[in-house]
C-alpha cells in the first residue's frame, strides 16, 4: 500500500507472516517517517504562527547518516530518538538582533533577560516621575522665609494693638452681640493652638494633593482672611470663654504660642507634601494652614482696630 504526502511517496509495509520483531520495527520506521514529513511541511505554518521573521529552510538529509538505513527512503527519519530539530533545523536570515524561533530560551538569558531588564527600568522611571512629580512643590527656603516674616509681623500687630489698655478699653464691646479687645485676644490666642494642633494631627498625615496652584492659594489666603467683608462664626473650641483668667495672660500664652509655630515651620519636613480640606473647600497643605494662623491673627487684629475706633470706645 502507498500512502501519498505533500507528493512524497511513502512506503508502507503491509502486514505478512513475518515475525513480530520486523514488523513491529517497520511499522514504527514508517510512522515515524509520516510525522516527520507532517512537520516538516508544517513547520512553516507554525513559525509564522509565533510571529517569527526567520526563514525556514528544511535541508537535506545529512550524508553521515545515510549509511544507518540505506534501504529507508529519501527525507525520513531513521530513528524516533532523533530529534526533528536536528534535521530541520531553521536557519536565521540576515536580520540582525532577530533570534530563531522555538530556540530553548534559558531563564535569565537572551530577550527573556532584556525583557526583563527593561521592565524595571520603565518602572524605576515612572516611580522617579512620580516622586519628582509629587516633590516638585516642595516648600523652597523662600517660602518659608516669607511665613516667618509674615508670623512676625502679625505677633507685633497684636501687641501693639494692645499695649497699654485699661480695664476698661479691654473690656468695652460696641454692641452686645460683638466682642470686646479681651476676647479678641483670647480668641487669637486659643486659635493659634487650635489650628496647629490640626495640622500636626491631621494635615501632616494627609497624603499629598499633586497639581494645585500653590502660588494662588497662597496668595489667596494672605489677601482674604485678614478681610473682614465676611463675617464667619468661630466653633465652639475656640470661642472666648476667659480660658486664660485675664488679658495679659492670653497675651503671654499667644507669644509663647507663636513660638511654638514658628519652630514648627523651621523644622519639620514635608510641609508642602501633604494637602486636607480647607474653609474655604479647596485643599491645604500644612504651609499654607501655617499661613493662615498668620492671617487669622492678623483678621481679628483688623477687628480690635475697628473695636478701638468706635466713637464710644473709652479714652482711657
Amino acid at each position: 500500500m502507498k500512502v501519498s504526502l505533500h507528493n512524497r511517496t511513502l512506503n508502507r509495509i503491509t502486514p505478512r507472516r513475518a515475525p513480530p520483531s520486523r514488523s513491529t520495527a517497520s511499522s514504527l520506521c514508517s510512522w515515524v517517517s509520516l510525522i516527520s514529513e507532517a512537520v516538516t511541511f508544517k513547520w512553516p505554518a507554525l513559525a509564522l504562527e509565533r510571529g517569527s521573521s526567520a526563514a525556514l529552510t528544511p535541508p537535506t538529509r545529512p550524508p553521515e547518516l545515510a549509511t544507518i538505513h540505506p534501504n529507508a527512503p529519501p527525507q525520513t527519519i531513521p530513528h524516533l530518538s532523533q530529534s526533528l530539530l536536528y534535521f530541520y533545523r531553521p536557519v536565521r536570515t540576515p536580520t540582525r538582533g532577530t533570534p530563531p524561533p522555538f530556540r530553548n530560551v534559558k531563564k535569565g538569558k537572551g530577550p527573556i533577560k532584556m525583557i526583563r531588564k527593561s521592565s524595571v527600568a520603565v518602572a524605576l522611571v515612572c516611580a522617579l516621575l512620580l516622586a519628582f512629580t509629587v516633590r516638585a512643590q516642595d516648600l523652597t527656603q523662600v517660602d518659608k522665609d516669607k511665613a516667618l516674616a509674615y508670623l512676625e509681623s502679625t505677633k507685633n500687630d497684636v501687641l501693639d494693638a494692645t499695649k497699654n489698655l485699661s480695664t476698661a478699653q479691654w473690656n468695652f464691646k460696641a454692641a452686645p452681640d460683638r466682642w470686646s479687645i479681651a476676647e479678641c485676644i483670647e480668641h487669637i490666642a486659643a486659635a493659634e493652638d487650635y489650628i496647629r494642633g490640626a495640622v500636626e494631627s491631621g494635615v501632616m498625615k494627609a497624603p499629598a494633593v499633586p497639581g494645585r496652584d500653590i502660588a494662588a492659594i497662597d496668595a489667596g489666603i494672605i489677601a482674604n482672611v485678614p478681610e473682614r467683608k465676611n463675617k464667619v462664626q468661630a466653633p465652639e473650641a475656640i470661642k472666648p470663654t476667659n480660658r486664660f483668667g485675664s488679658p495679659q495672660a492670653a497675651i503671654d500664652h499667644f507669644v509663647e504660642s507663636r513660638a511654638t509655630t514658628e519652630n514648627f515651620l523651621k523644622t519639620t519636613p514635608g510641609l508642602r507634601d501633604h494637602a486636607a480640606d480647607s474653609p474655604t473647600g479647596q485643599k491645604w497643605d500644612a504651609y499654607e494652614f501655617i499661613l493662615l494662623i498668620a492671617a487669622h491673627s492678623e483678621r481679628h487684629t483688623n477687628q480690635i482696630k475697628e473695636v478701638k475706633a468706635d466713637p464710644n470706645y473709652p479714652k482711657s
